[in-house]
């Protein structure tokens, strides 16, 4: 598969009143059109603050200091406002986490279907609109009838969430990025929710970047997954790579962290310690102060990833004597 975007060398900073924040350390990552990729790794890891890069959104004080962002042939960063107004939902959408949250409470949902459309295009008609929602509104399983005239308040949590779906697919995007699209909801609706999703991949081809902390549910997902830590990628590879064959130590600290029905819960055990300072980031590995199988070599001087497979990378100066354990 031909890549749809392409993420060189992202570094974002936040400057605080302490210091410089790196939420975001020289990230590459390639997005393979009609994929889902999976971006996993604990709060505060630069999973959110990737995303928004793509959009070039990310929030004050934050801004990309440095790297390229790929689309067509066209480097994101350097679009003027009326490209980069027709990049973002046209071309790349996005499902911000509690999305549902940003809708407004005196719109009806028919409205906010029109005025996304009539955001991006001037010539448009409403009865066609109207059409086209109502079409997606029932791919996300929900009511048309009903729910195009109703008001945020009126639906409960999940099917504000579907709706925030069938929103963003209004314009025919290339690419959607949801950012803990299940957020705040209980495990059923979650799980209904991607089922959903996965549908709508498989039927539209859509290209996914998923962002979320829950190690299980992108396995379920992902064709790749991305693992990031401390405003890096330490591991990349596809969903069997991680799963069956991870070779970074915190991949493993986050599957052997993650609950599950099937086996002795004794088994399961945090990672300890606590992310590092961004402000004051260690001296070589970022992982190394949490890490049981560290040497000298590991704090010296920053890792870079290295092979492990066909379309496998790690973070790792050890990995392949790590991987037996």
């Amino acid at each position: 598969m031909k890549d749809i975007l392409k993420i060189e060398d992202i570094t974002v900073d936040f400057m605080l009143a302490k210091g410089v924040l790196r939420a975001s350390n020289k990230v590459s990552l390639n997005v393979r059109e009609g994929e889902i990729i999976g971006l996993v790794g604990e709060s505060g890891s630069g999973k959110t603050t990737l995303t928004s890069t793509l959009l070039n959104i990310v929030s004050r004080p934050g801004e990309i200091s440095d790297g390229k962002i790929w689309y067509n042939g066209k480097n994101v960063l350097e679009l003027n406002t009326n490209d980069l107004n027709a990049y973002r939902w046209q071309e790349v959408a996005m499902i911000f986490q509690a999305a549902q949250n940003s809708m407004n409470p005196i719109m009806t949902i028919k409205e906010h279907f029109l005025e996304t459309v009539a955001a991006h295009k001037k010539d448009y008609k409403e009865e066609e609109v109207v059409a086209k929602a109502s079409k997606l509104l029932e791919q996300v399983r929900l009511n048309p009838e009903r729910v195009l005239g109703s008001y945020p308040h009126q639906l409960s949590g999940g099917m504000k969430q579907r709706t925030i779906i069938a929103l963003s697919l209004i314009l025919d995007p290339k690419v959607l990025i949801l950012d803990e699209p299940t957020t705040a909801l209980d495990v059923i609706t979650q799980a209904y929710i991607f089922e959903i999703l996965k549908e709508i991949h498989d039927e539209l081809n859509v290209t996914m970047i998923m962002s979320t902390h829950d190690v299980a549910v992108i396995g379920s997902m992902a064709d790749r997954i991305a693992v990031m830590y401390a405003g890096e990628i330490v591991e990349l590879g596809t969903v069997y790579d991680i799963f069956d064959n991870p070779k970074h130590p915190y991949t493993k600290g986050l599957i052997t962290a993650t609950p599950s029905l099937t086996d002795d819960i004794t088994k399961r055990k945090a990672i300890r310690g606590n992310p590092p300072n961004l402000i004051k980031r260690p001296e070589g590995c970022q992982f190394a102060p949490r890490c049981e199988f560290k040497t000298a070599e590991c704090e010296k001087e920053a890792i870079q990833l290295r092979k492990a497979g066909d379309d496998h990378v790690v973070r790792c100066c050890r990995f392949e004597r790590l991987g037996e354990n």
